[in-house]
């Protein structure tokens, strides 16, 4: 394993886990107009595949939503995150 010369901060490591629950639903809802698309073309079994990708990326946000509830920071207070997860949970029809 390389040596690591440098240690992200509380700090560093709390951002770049907002930073990664962003990304992680942005993924979904990229792969979500790729499943319709290929779902459009015909494509099924392909869409299939990009569909358990999209639930992985889902299940990767609320991995990382855990983890920052647990270093006491509030998801429900970052509109953008919100916004976010609001259009995540139509895809998958939830709520």
């Amino acid at each position: 394993m390389e040596k690591i010369d440098k240690l992200y901060t509380n700090e560093e490591c709390l951002n770049y886990l907002i930073s990664k629950a962003k990304e992680e639903l942005n993924d979904v809802i990229s792969y979500n107009l790729l499943y319709e698309s290929l779902k459009s073309h015909g494509m099924h079994e392909d869409a299939e595949e990009i569909e358990h990708i999209a639930n992985q990326e889902y299940e990767h946000a609320e991995t990382i939503f855990e983890l920052l509830s647990e270093r006491g920071y509030h998801i429900h207070d970052n509109s953008e995150i919100m916004s976010l997860r609001r259009k995540v949970k139509e895809i998958f029809e939830m709520e």
